[in-house]
């Protein structure tokens, strides 16, 4: 992280979650309760709850998480869920999401 300003002040506030400075720097909090929003996720590829989860940067500077079932019988085809975050993660980014969307394990 960039070395902050000695004399920078606290412009805004999403009380617990975000804090933004007169500096621009942005610091990210985490309130009581909020640690499934926050804790990150590493990706795995041993399955769980027959789900395995990978993260893909494409040449865009889009971070994707993929959720990938294990393979049907049969080969059959599996469905596709499309998940856009419209939040932009500045509270949560798309590797703390995989608590609350992953099976348990």
């Amino acid at each position: 992280m960039a070395q902050a300003s000695p004399n920078r002040t606290a412009v805004e506030e999403v009380t617990g979650w975000l804090r933004i400075y007169s500096d621009g720097t942005v610091e990210r909090l985490t309130p009581p309760g909020g640690e499934p929003f926050t804790d990150i996720v590493p990706p795995y590829k041993e399955p769980r709850g027959g789900v395995t989860v990978h993260d893909v940067a494409t040449d865009r500077g889009i971070d994707v998480r993929l959720y990938l079932r294990e393979p049907a019988a049969g080969g059959s085809r599996r469905p596709v869920l499309v998940h856009f975050h419209g939040g932009g993660f500045c509270v949560s980014r798309s590797t703390t999401t995989s608590t609350l969307l992953s099976p348990p394990s």
